[in-house]
C-alpha cells in the first residue's frame, strides 16, 4: 500500500509521501509540495498522483533533525507545528488495489497533538478516474474534516 498526507489551510495546500521506514514505521518522505489555496484542481491531482507515486519501503531509519528540516524547507513552513493549526484540514492518501482513498482527519484532543481519524467516512475512487473525479473525492473528502 502507498500512502500520502494532504494538509489544506487558506493559503496553500501542503502535500508528501509516506514512507516506511526499516524499523516500520511510517514517516514523511519526498516529494514535499506546497500549491497556492487557489491552485486549479489539475495541479491538485498532479501533487496527488506525484506523492503516492513516491511512497516507498524499505527506507532507511531516518534523522529525525534532518528529516524536521527537509519538511519544513520542502514545504515551506517554519515548523512542523504549522501543520497542526485548528484551522488545517488533513486527510491521509491510501493507494491500494488500484483504489485511491482519502481519509478524513479530525484534530487530536489536547495533550496529545496530530490528527486522528475522523468518524466520518472516507472517500474512494479509482487510481484510473479521471482528474475531474479525482479533484471532486479529495474535496469531498476535505469537507468531511472536522
Amino acid at each position: 500500500m502507498q500512502s500520502a498526507a494532504i494538509f489544506v489551510s487558506k493559503k496553500a495546500i501542503y502535500l508528501y509521501s509516506n514512507s516506511k521506514a526499516k524499523a516500520g514505521f511510517l514517516m514523511a518522505s519526498a516529494p514535499f509540495i506546497r500549491l497556492e489555496s487557489n491552485a486549479d484542481s489539475s495541479k491538485w491531482v498532479s501533487a496527488i498522483r506525484k506523492v503516492l507515486e513516491n511512497s516507498r519501503e524499505g527506507l532507511p531509519n531516518p534523522d529525525f533533525s534532518v528529516l524536521r528540516k527537509l519538511i519544513t524547507d520542502g514545504l515551506g513552513i517554519k515548523s512542523a507545528s504549522d501543520l497542526e493549526k485548528p484551522t488545517i484540514k488533513h486527510c491521509a492518501i491510501q493507494l491500494k488495489d488500484n483504489i485511491i482513498t482519502f481519509i478524513p482527519t479530525k484534530h487530536a484532543v489536547a495533550p496529545d497533538k496530530g490528527y486522528v481519524h475522523s468518524s466520518n467516512d472516507p472517500v474512494s475512487v479509482s487510481k484510473q478516474a479521471d482528474d475531474k473525479e479525482i479533484s471532486e473525492a479529495i474535496q469531498l473528502a476535505i469537507s468531511r474534516c472536522e
